[in-house]
């Protein structure tokens, strides 16, 4: 990731995480995952036309505990 997309994955995350948190304060039953800070950059990445867009495998199987795991801890499912 260069620096400014990185920059602007960053930002972008941020304003998600206020609309998350504003439908919580209205009662919604929502669930934020922090898939940018599950994965390490460049491992988990596949490159592609010169670009690590998309995760790798191992990538793809920490997201997947990262949802599985705040799944989990929110609650949400009972």
């Amino acid at each position: 990731l260069n620096g400014c997309t990185n920059a602007k994955v960053v930002a972008l995350n941020r304003k998600i995480a206020g609309i998350v948190s504003r439908r919580k304060s209205t009662g919604d039953r929502v669930v934020l995952v922090n898939q940018y800070g599950a994965l390490n950059y460049p491992e988990d990445m596949t490159p592609k036309n010169g670009k690590l867009i998309h995760p790798n495998q191992g990538g793809y199987d920490k997201m997947a505990r990262a949802w599985l795991r705040a799944i989990q801890d929110s609650g949400v499912l009972r």
